[in-house]
């Protein structure tokens, strides 16, 4: 599998169906929580495909 096809699978359809809003609440709260670095990238991902971005202070 390229690494594209493993982002895909990994993330699933799921990932798609959150709003955008959805989306940086999740990735908020698992910089909060200090989710595995893996997840946060996956997060990261799908946010860099819809052109989303969170502030310095959110992320921090």
């Amino acid at each position: 599998m390229t690494p594209k096809e493993v982002d895909r699978a990994f993330r699933g359809p799921d990932m798609r169906n959150l709003s955008d809003e959805m989306l940086i609440e999740a990735y908020e709260r698992a910089l909060s929580l200090n989710l595995s670095d893996d997840f946060i990238a996956v997060i990261q991902s799908e946010m860099e495909r819809r052109a989303l971005t969170v502030t310095e202070s959110l992320a921090n």
